[in-house]
């Protein structure tokens, strides 16, 4: 009895400290334990945030399970907030089945000001404003201090938050979304209508102290979180001056078990216009791949002359050679296997499998991909040229100037599982724009046998460091410089590249870098006492100290550090 006071105290006090544009679940109904269903009281109480225009839902403490979507494709930025996450959970039941909450076109294109001589104008004119006008502005959205947890076991796809189509000025902090069986988070790269309305992106942003553990879904190409954006197909190209994500912070966002893509960063503008000045910080740890495996993730690559795409189907010839990650063996492809190569556009996976698949990789194959219709997607063998097939951590392909990424990666798997940190590809529908200009990488990188791929870049500086990797860097092509800090690799061993290393600087520190197949062909070592030089033996860098030896350390000799 007293507890039942004690409530309904509380619930009378939370009562009496809302305004008129602040919104409670319990105001609905909400009971908020877990078990009694709360999508009613949710939906409504996020409705009347929308009504309000720039309204708040308080979740407070709770824990509201919903068997439905409690937001769709809003268009006005409402706050959510509740009391943290260890706290407050919104609890996704396995009937429901798409976006627990989502956003569209929140952005300041819609936005209306008025100017020196009082005329509403819409959009953002570059002069004459006086005044925003009142209740105009839509972005804005903000969220901060809640969870929401999915259940894997569900048959359904099911996403947390999406951003549809153009979106600014986002606040999230604090939010975690966890066993989702979809879409963890997504910031931008879905148009609500493909063939309507491609272009998508996130501006003026800031994501911070974000977790996304075990989301996404191998089969379906699903990442655990995507960052990506795009224009207007070709077929409406009388619209192609859309922007792109810029000017955006994700700071401190961790990607735990993800299943399959960890972050998913492409930019898909069919004109010049390129993902700009993005500062992103994140840890992807332990990927998992299919249910059945979950620490391989298989992949390769096939050889030239083998492969050819028509309307969005790839052919494999038999004796491609399908070579793994690892640079031994061969192995077949699988459904939810991304596919990288200079004319096919990021983010393309295989959706299913016609026929096969070989042991060499020959089959037939369906491809898909979440930003772009691939229906009328036709390569020829010819210009196919080689093909990579594999699913990394982190893919980052497009146009990209001024962004600087600081990643964590950690397969904390077995190492020849295929496993691949980060993977550069270019923007097969953009023209002349350059997969990277001005950009900067820096990579943690452990227990993984691919590092990072580069399969069509412009140019990058890398700042690298690896753990129990086998292959640190794969080079596909290289159109101007890619230039690497690998100091700290080098000091422990070696740094192997696969590929060609044309358009590859490798920076050991302040050592030279000798380009033969022997130390000692190069340099007597007692000429260069206490001296530590790297070789260049085939793409294979090694250290090598001129090692004082003898009764009276007067003979030297080349150790390998």
């Amino acid at each position: 009895m007293a507890t039942d006071t004690f409530a309904r105290t509380l619930a009378q006090a939370v009562m009496n400290r809302v305004t008129p544009f602040v919104f409670t679940p319990r105001q609905f109904g909400a009971v908020g334990d877990g078990l009694a269903n709360d999508t009613a009281a949710l939906q409504a109480a996020v409705q009347a945030a929308s009504d309000a225009f720039n309204g708040t839902v308080d979740l407070g403490s709770g824990r509201y399970r919903i068997t439905a979507p409690i937001g769709v494709k809003l268009t006005t930025p409402i706050t959510i907030i509740g009391n943290g996450p260890a706290v407050c959970s919104i609890v996704v039941d396995p009937a429901l089945s798409g976006d627990v909450l989502s956003f569209s076109n929140c952005w300041y294109g819609a936005e209306a000001v008025v100017d020196t001589s009082g005329t509403t104008v819409a959009g953002n004119p570059i002069q004459g404003v006086k005044w925003p006008s009142t209740g105009a502005r839509k972005s804005g959205v903000c969220l901060e201090g809640f969870r929401i947890a999915g259940d894997r076991s569900t048959s359904n796809i099911q996403n947390g938050i999406i951003f549809y189509d153009n979106n600014d000025a986002v606040v999230i902090r604090g939010v975690d979304v966890e066993f989702i069986r979809g879409i963890g988070i997504c910031l931008s790269g879905l148009p609500k209508n493909l063939a309507v309305n491609a272009a998508t992106q996130l501006r003026e942003s800031l994501i911070d102290g974000c977790q996304v553990r075990w989301c996404g879904d191998w089969a379906s190409g699903r990442p655990a979180m995507m960052f990506t954006c795009s224009s207007k197909t070709a077929a409406q190209s009388g619209y192609q001056f859309d922007d792109a994500n810029n000017y955006n912070f994700l700071r401190d966002i961790k990607i735990i078990f993800p299943e399959g893509v960890g972050l998913q960063s492409n930019c898909l503008n069919i004109n010049a216009n390129q993902m700009a000045n993005n500062r992103v910080q994140v840890i992807v740890d332990s990927q998992r791949g299919p249910p059945a495996t979950p620490t391989v993730i298989p992949g390769g690559a096939i050889n030239f002359g083998f492969c050819s795409i028509n309307s969005g189907v790839l052919t494999i010839a038999p004796g491609g050679n399908f070579l793994k990650n690892n640079g031994t063996g061969t192995g077949s492809l699988s459904v939810g296997t991304f596919v990288f190569n200079a004319q096919v556009p990021p983010g393309t996976y295989i959706s299913a499998i016609n026929s096969g698949p070989g042991t060499d990789g020959s089959g037939v194959y369906q491809l898909a991909n979440r930003q772009t219709d691939l229906s009328a997607l036709t390569v020829s063998t010819a210009t196919m040229g080689s093909c990579r097939f594999t699913t990394p951590m982190i893919e980052i392909g497009g146009g990209h100037v001024g962004e600087d990424w600081d990643i964590i990666a950690n397969g904390s798997a077995t190492l020849g599982s295929n496993g691949t940190a980060v993977i550069y590809n270019r923007n097969v529908l953009g023209a002349g724009v350059p997969a990277t200009y001005l950009c900067r990488l820096k990579a943690a990188l452990g227990r993984l046998d691919q590092g990072l791929i580069f399969t069509v870049v412009d140019s990058l500086a890398v700042e690298l460091s690896v753990r129990a990797s086998t292959v640190p860097i794969t080079v596909g092509t290289i159109t101007k410089a890619v230039t690497v800090d690998a100091g700290g690799v080098i000091s422990g061993g070696q740094i192997a590249i696969n590929g060609s290393m044309q358009g590859l600087h490798v920076n050991p520190g302040a050592q030279r870098v000798v380009m033969d197949t022997s130390i000692g062909n190069f340099m007597d070592p007692n000429k260069w006492p206490n001296c530590s030089m790297v070789l260049n033996n085939g793409g294979t860098l090694t250290r090598w100290v001129s090692v004082p030896q003898g009764p009276n350390y007067n003979t030297c000799v080349w150790t390998a550090a």
